[in-house]
Parts: C-alpha cells; structure tokens; sequence
C-alpha cells in the first residue's frame, strides 16, 4: 500500500535582498512623511476597544509525593514532598552506606558529635567511643585519601554505628562520662538531628536506570475527591528539572477530567507588554538611542530571526500581561478568563487549546500526554520546585563510554574514581606510574634480549590498560537488537595480586559489586561522558542540602584501544619496511 506524505514548507519572499532598508524607516521631505503615514493607516479611526479588567479563575493542586516512574496506579509515595522540598537533590542522590566516601562521612559525624561535648568531658567519652566503634577501612587507601582517614581513625570513631545506638536509646557511654540524663538526652537528639540533615537522604534504587544510564521517576498530585494525578519524567540526564522534563502519565492517573482541588479568581487591570528594545508604539514616534533596528544583522535565510523582528516591529504592542501567581510544586489550571473593556463589555476568552484540540504545532507550557483538551478543559501547567542555583565540585568520578568498531566491542573507561576520603583518583596517572612493573600484562618479556637496530619484533598480545573495562554485544532474545553486557579481559591475571587494585571497574557508575547491561541504542556513534560531582545548595527553609549529582552528556568522538593479536612490530627505519 502507497503511502503519501503532506507537510508544510513556510518560505520568506522579498522584494529587496537586505531587509534592514525597510526597518531604518528613512525621511524625506514632509509630503513623503505624509503620505508614509497614510500608507500606515494612522489617518483612519478605529472604534477598537481596550481592555480595562480581566478577571482570571484558576485551580491548583499541590505536588505531594515521589514515586518510581512504573509504580502501580494509586501507589503510596516512596517519599512526601513538604514546601520546602527541592527535586534535584532528592532525585539526583543516591548515596548510602556503600558510597566511596561513607567512612570519612562517619569520622566527620564522630568528630561532630565531640564538639558538641563539654571540652572536659571530650577527651574521656572519645575514649570510650573509639574502643565501641572504631573507624575502619573497608580497604587499601590510595595517597592523600590514605592520610585524611589516618587522621580521622586516630581523632574520631565510626559516627554511623553511634547513631544506630542512639537510635536504639543507648545513652549508657554518655551516663559514664558523668553527664546528666537531661544533658545526655538532648545531646542524643541535637546530633541525630544534624546527622540526619547533614546529607540528603538517598534515592530510591528504583530511580536509577543503569540498562539507560538515566533517572526514571514519577510525582504526584492530589486531584478532587482525593484522587491521584500523575506525572512522570523519563529520561532525565542530570542538570536541571524544569516544566519540559514532566508528562502527564495519563494512563496512571485518577480524576484528571475533574477540576483541580484549590480554586482561586483574581480581578486585575491588564499591563501593556513591556521588554527592553521595544519600538514605540507609533510608526513615526523616535525610541531611544539606544534602539536602531537598523542594524539587524539579517539574512535571506535567518527565518526565525525575520519572524521575531515581524512580531517586534508589527504585533508586540497588541499584547497584555495578566500575572497569575500560584506556588512552586503546583500543578494548575487556568478555567476562565473574563475582559471587560472600555466599552462595558464582557468577553470571556476561551483556551486557544480547546480551538485546535488536535495537531496543535504550538503548545508552550502545556504538558504531554495531557488528556484534558478532549476533556473539554484547559491544558495543565506545572511549576517544579526546582534548584535555581548552588555549587558544584569538580567532578569526583569520570567514566566515557565509547564504541570500538574494530574490536567489535564497547569500552567502559574509568578516568576518574572518588577515594575513600573524597579526593579524586586519576586512573590513568595511576596506571602510567607502574606500568613498567608489569611487563607481562603489557606483552614484555623481561628475560628476551632488546632486538638489534631495524630488527622485526613478534608480539602474541597487546593489552588495553587494566581501567578500559569491555562491553560484549549480547542479542536479547526474541527482539532484533541487542545490549551491551559489561564483561572482564582474561588478561587482567597476568598482574597478579595487584589486579584487585588496577584492573576492572572500580567507581559507582559501573558497580563492580552487581552485573551491568547498557541498551545499544543508548551508546551514541560518538560515545557517552558520564560525570559524578558533590552539589550543594540552600532548601526554601535555609536548611543547607549536600548530595552526589550524576550526568550524562555526549562524548566527542570514538576511541580504540589499541589492543591486537599475533602481530609483528617493523621499526619505521627497518630495511624493506615498506
């Protein structure tokens, strides 16, 4: 069957080449300048009205709970979300007890709660502490990561394990230090409640997509007559949630065809748009000197700077503001709007949706997926509480992800990993610095004499470096594509007892402790840059928010590892090279 395809091409015609003779608006003599004005229907009187009051009925409902993108229909919040509550923080972080830097996290709780002692009492209770819940490494430490959780093991203890006893009513260790149980009491609860503020509580698991590298997840709102209206945001790469990021998941939602719970009507007299560079309202008045819209640097092809300067020079003053206020975290409607203009007449406005329900090419602010226009009702909106700025570390983990078409594999490199103390790990400095030491990993034999001047050189083997971790295409049955499954190079026991330092994935992107899958089509033709940096921000209440963000963004270009088999090394001087 033939199908045909329509759609539509929108063209610019000229009668000049250079549209800016047109926008410099050049006088003559005063008959010119009359005639212009003719041309420009400033002689002709219009009986138009103006708008002199604009009554504006809107409904809201808050944005109440986090939920996994697939949770069931009506399923409870894996977390409420109070006023105070930001999305990027609660999304972005998934730290734990398994994070990198967990035990310098515990030694600077420990050291927190010694503050808050009486400077006699420290030195006896951190005794005490240190004997109960030693601070221990889960493994060898690497430099300047080494030396911060030396320090800490001798000045603190394990502040995780103290908070699992105070939690429980264990105070017997402050009672013997001589404190008071009134002292005691209120010491416990001041330092759970700084250590549990201290980080932002981590993520459902559910959140992170690794088969996507990406955030899945869901909110919801409550509708009328306590139903549940849900949004979903698939796809989320890291950086910044805004109204785009969200759909309407139309499918899991109760009472969307209903009016919003929280209804509210604002009567206001209408604002002329106003912006900086406007021209004046008249053809003939002078802007200031600031404006010349002759200098435009446009083009025959500029199309959308052509239709932006239309709209400027020729409709921008037909235009009114009417501000509607509602809070962050809300999710609204506007249901009617009402003008009154100079005349006395009332003119209600309907929703420009409700004329075009279908195929609408403009739909700025307007949710996908939003059923409400079949419904007879106007588009939903909705305004995240979301981070308008903080501060960001440099990043603590990189990892690209790139295809090797030679190989026909794709490879995971860890360039950056996050110590135990925080400080970054460059895993290609750290491989350069002892690479030498394994000259049977890199396909050296130490007991075979160096080759003579311009003499050939067999090598059975040349290796990747031990951080370059493989993905091997395995077909997903049943389906005609497949997935890349994170696999481990036979070569990595040729370094020995040193493999468990050097070789293999060992950062949060590509966890060595459970399998890993990446979908095929997530891994681009140029690769894929992952990045883990600290965020840190100020909630609405002034509470001071810390947490581990993820990205991910386009790498620039492939790369090959370089690695062969049973090959033969010609010096570039070698006779008959050629």
């Amino acid at each position: 069957m033939t199908r045909r395809m329509t759609w539509t091409h929108l063209r610019c015609s000229y009668r000049r080449e250079d549209p800016r003779r047109g926008l410099e608006a050049r006088l003559a003599d005063p008959l010119f300048t009359l005639a212009r004005q003719w041309q420009f229907g400033e002689f002709q009187g219009d009986d138009a009205a103006t708008p002199t009051e604009i009554a504006v009925e809107s409904s809201h409902a808050p944005v109440t709970g986090l939920v996994p993108a697939k949770a069931a229909k009506g399923a409870t919040p894996s977390r409420a979300l109070g006023p105070s509550d930001l999305l990027e923080p609660l999304v972005e972080s998934t730290h734990g007890d398994d994070d990198p830097t967990a035990l310098r996290q515990a030694g600077e709780a420990g050291l927190q709660f010694l503050r808050m002692l009486p400077s006699a009492k420290r030195a006896k209770v951190r005794s005490r502490l240190q004997k109960a819940y030693p601070l221990r490494s889960n493994g060898p430490g690497h430099g300047r990561n080494q030396t911060v959780l030396t320090a800490l093991a001798r000045g603190s203890f394990d502040g995780r394990q103290l908070y699992e006893s105070l939690q429980k009513g264990d105070l017997s260790f402050l009672d013997q230090a001589g404190l008071s149980q009134g002292a005691a009491v209120k010491l416990s609860k001041t330092w759970r409640a700084y250590y549990e503020a201290r980080f932002v509580p981590g993520a459902p698991a559910a959140l992170w997509q690794q088969e996507r590298l990406e955030q899945d997840f869901g909110l919801t709102a409550q509708g009328a007559n306590k139903t549940n209206i849900r949004l979903k945001a698939e796809g989320y790469p890291g950086g910044h949630l805004d109204w785009h990021a969200f759909d309407v998941d139309a499918r899991r939602s109760e009472g969307i065809d209903r009016p919003l719970p929280e209804t509210r009507k604002a009567v206001m007299i209408p604002t002329p748009v106003r912006y900086s560079g406007m021209p004046a309202d008249r053809f003939w008045d002078f802007e200031d000197g600031k404006v010349f819209f002759g200098g435009l640097a446009l083009e025959r092809t500029d199309l959308a700077q052509l239709v932006l300067t239309e709209f400027a020079t020729v409709y921008s003053n037909d235009w009114f503001l009417v501000p509607v206020e509602t809070e962050t975290g809300t999710l609204s409607r506007v249901d009617r709007i009402t003008v009154r203009d100079n005349f006395g007449e009332v003119i209600e406005v309907k929703p420009a949706a409700l004329d075009e329900p279908k195929g609408r090419p403009w739909r700025f602010f307007e949710l996908s997926g939003d059923p409400s226009v079949s419904k007879g009702l106007a588009p939903l909106m909705y305004l995240p509480r979301s981070l308008d700025e903080g501060e960001e570390s440099r990043p603590v983990e990189k990892v690209t992800l790139v295809r090797d078409e030679m190989a026909n594999l794709a490879w995971g490199i860890e360039r950056v990993i996050e110590g135990q103390a925080g400080h970054p790990i460059d895993r290609d400095q750290d491989w350069a610095r002892v690479r030498d030491g394994f000259q049977t990993y890199t396909g050296e034999d130490p007991d075979e004499e160096p080759p003579e001047d311009g003499a050939w050189r067999y090598r059975l083997l040349s290796t990747a470096p031990p951080h370059w971790v493989p993905f091997a295409p395995e077909v997903i049955k049943g389906y005609p594509t497949h997935r890349l499954i994170r696999s481990r190079m036979q070569e990595w026991q040729l370094l020995g007892d040193a493999m468990k330092t050097y070789a293999g994935p060992q950062g949060c992107f590509m966890d060595p402790s459970a399998p890993m899958a990446v979908a095929e089509e997530e891994l681009p033709r140029g690769g894929l840059s992952l990045t883990r940096s600290w965020q840190t921000a100020r909630s609405p209440d002034g509470r001071l928010l810390l947490w581990p963000a993820r990205r991910k963004a386009p790498a620039s270009g492939d790369a090959s590892s370089g690695r062969q088999v049973d090959m033969i090394e010609i010096p570039k001087e070698a006779p008959n090279a050629e």
